[in-house]
């Protein structure tokens, strides 16, 4: 009962916000200008440093150390569902400006904003190390890996002939591998610094609902349906990926690096979380189909709620 009631809590606040969102722009509020600045806000300024103290306040260079054969594991299920998203995208004939959505609906999830309160919530604080586990893998996959496959999935044929520079190193990208190297180097970072760095990556998640409110403002409620790939992008979220994670978990279990039992239940558990919320303004700012990036989202974080009692119980069975 107490993981129902955290999910709902969390997605009721998305919601809201998300409301707001829908609101403000049907009253004509929110112009266009104001959709294009906020783009540029979120994801040049305070997604990177998001990123960036993400990495500072929820990892170490000793917890790093610490990581054994069970990050290379689950490095390895995203892998498998990486190759399984480009299987996908040609078997199904998903189109330019969905590709990239795909790929990282497959692969890489909500784990902060919905994730780690849930976690906390149902096994307590002794889930921190094993939610870390994932939560690096997450990050990494996220910030390193899957944001290209975002920058370069484009409608606009004039962009994918020309060279971009911000293309190939996305401000994300920048700031996880400053977040990284800054945490490898051991810097201090002075107290007065890190508060104001976290109330800048802090506009992220409430700025990219807003965001999410105006895309699905723009393209009508109506456009929130159930189309065919949506519902495969939605099997790869909730289905796919937890299966493709319960078999490596099984596996690894059969090793000498096996994980205890509140362990497997965390990395499962994370990873049937819903559709990563900062995704639509990655697809905005590069061109790509960013109401089918907001149908993937908003229903992934309706039907979570669902699916948590039920990953649960599965995760007895690894």
């Amino acid at each position: 009962m107490d993981a129902i009631v955290t999910s709902l809590n969390s997605i009721v606040k998305i919601i809201f916000v998300v409301l707001i969102g829908i609101y403000l722009r049907k009253k004509d509020h929110f112009h266009d200008t104001f959709k294009k600045d906020l783009e540029f806000l979120i994801v040049n300024v305070a997604l990177p440093i998001s990123v960036f103290m993400g990495i500072q306040e929820n990892l170490t260079r000793n917890l790093l150390g610490s990581f054994d054969m069970s990050v290379l594991f689950v490095a390895v299920a995203f892998f498998v569902l990486y190759i399984l998203s480009f299987i996908a995208n040609k078997v199904f004939h998903i189109r330019v400006g969905r590709r990239g959505i795909m790929t990282n609906t497959f692969t890489n999830d909500n784990v902060i904003f919905i994730g780690l309160p849930l976690a906390l919530a149902i096994f307590g604080t002794k889930a921190m190390p094993f939610y870390l586990i994932y939560y690096l893998v997450n990050t990494i996959s996220t910030w390193a890996i899957g944001i290209f496959f975002i920058q370069n999935d484009t409608t606009e044929k004039n962009e994918k002939s020309s060279f971009n520079w911000k293309k190939l190193v996305p401000a994300p990208v920048l700031g996880f591998a400053i977040g990284i190297i800054w945490l490898l180097i051991g810097l201090p970072l002075p107290e007065i610094a890190g508060s104001s760095l976290n109330m800048v990556g802090g506009l992220v998640t409430p700025l990219a609902l807003l965001y999410l409110g105006i895309v699905i403002a723009d393209a009508g409620l109506s456009s929130l349906k159930i189309e065919r790939d949506t519902i495969i992008a939605l099997i790869a979220r909730f289905i796919i990926g937890p299966a493709v994670m319960f078999m490596m978990l099984k596996f690894i279990q059969q090793t000498p690096f096996a994980l205890s039992g509140l362990g497997v239940k965390v990395i499962f558990l994370m990873s049937g979380m819903p559709a990563l919320t900062a995704m639509a303004l990655l697809v905005g700012q590069a061109k790509g189909d960013t109401k089918f990036a907001s149908n993937v989202i908003t229903i992934s974080t309706l039907l979570f709620i669902i699916l948590v009692p039920v990953y649960l119980a599965i995760a007895n069975l690894i």
